[in-house]
């Protein structure tokens, strides 16, 4: 059995660990079963922070140990909020959508040890695509699955994504990991000034939040790494339950893939072959989204959807952050 095995059962490596839960106060039932998730951890934390935006009630859910802190709306800001006010170097920042195994700390603080990690996060196959859509996302360059065993997440050209189609015997690096559920050394998650990259917010959805997160530690050098054989559950909460749901992601999704791939991906690029590249890429992974996004607005009789991804995108294309914002378009 290898060191990562053999140390299963140690709780001695890291004491105590902060806990920090962004939400709206809005999930009920889904955030009562991460409550229990929480009270079944081998590992306690030696603090809870729950986030919410200024205006919202507490759930009714909380035990009343938990420190409830406040900040403006937003997936980023939330999250920000929550690494600020956490008084551990260590933190388990959480969704508040999400349920797993008793063990879960254990493992991630093995893996952050033994491997000198910066940023650890349980594999869950439940958020990469599914089998029957896998091809629709890989013929737009979003997300394709791969057989390479070096790195389990890497980023592409396009701002997407190639994964491991199957789960690694042990840890491995990535480049970007879900935001969902993972854990971090505070100073890293402040080293890596989150605040500059608020624009993320102005969207209806924070699409990219997570991404930027890893994918922005992982350019400064810091290091990743995913772990398998950690049982984890999406919940699949939402924010939004009225009829303009499918208009607000694909405003999202155009709006804020082209500005993360700006930011994170074209200007990284070392030379003109490669930014080339990378344009000519993402221009084709724009034409399969509009054709996906035209094919949806049809099926569901409401143009309104491709409209909505096309105006994301044109303001996604200015460098003013405040184009970035959503106009009255609905």
């Amino acid at each position: 059995m290898n060191s990562y095995g053999a140390l299963y059962n140690c709780k001695d490596i890291l004491s105590q660990y902060s806990v920090c839960i962004r939400t709206l106060g809005t999930s009920a039932n889904r955030f009562e079963r991460l409550l229990r998730s929480i009270e079944g951890l081998t590992v306690q934390p030696n603090e809870i922070i729950v986030v919410l935006p200024h205006g919202y009630a507490a759930p009714p859910e909380l035990s009343g140990n938990e420190q409830v802190v406040f900040s403006n709306k937003g997936m980023l800001a939330q999250r920000i909020k929550g690494i600020e006010s956490a008084s551990n170097e260590h933190v388990l920042l959480l969704d508040d959508d999400v349920e797993f195994e008793p063990a879960i700390v254990n493992k991630l603080m093995l893996a952050m040890a033994e491997y000198d990690a910066d940023i650890v996060y349980p594999i869950n196959r439940e958020l990469l695509p599914s089998p029957g859509k896998a091809w629709l996302r890989a013929i737009t360059l979003q997300a394709i699955a791969r057989k390479n065993q070096e790195v389990f997440i890497h980023m592409l050209p396009t701002g997407g994504y190639s994964y491991l189609d199957t789960d690694p015997p042990k840890p491995v690096p990535s480049e970007s990991c879900p935001g969902m559920l993972l854990l971090a050394k505070r100073s890293v998650l402040l080293a890596i000034n989150l605040d500059e990259d608020l624009w993320v917010d102005t969207s209806p959805y924070g699409f990219r939040d997570d991404a930027i997160l890893s994918y922005k530690a992982h350019l400064l050098g810091y290091k990743i790494y995913a772990v398998p054989g950690i049982m984890t559950r999406h919940l699949c909460g939402t924010t939004r339950l009225d009829a303009k749901r499918d208009v607000y992601s694909a405003y999202s999704v155009g709006c804020n893939s082209l500005v993360f791939w700006k930011r994170f991906i074209y200007v990284n690029g070392k030379t003109v072959h490669k930014k080339l590249i990378a344009a000519t890429l993402f221009a084709w992974s724009i034409t399969g989204m509009v054709l996906l996004y035209t094919v949806n607005s049809l099926l569901k009789c409401n143009l309104s959807i491709v409209n909505a991804y096309l105006k994301g995108t044109i303001a996604g294309m200015s460098k003013n952050d405040e184009s970035i914002t959503m106009q009255r378009m609905m």
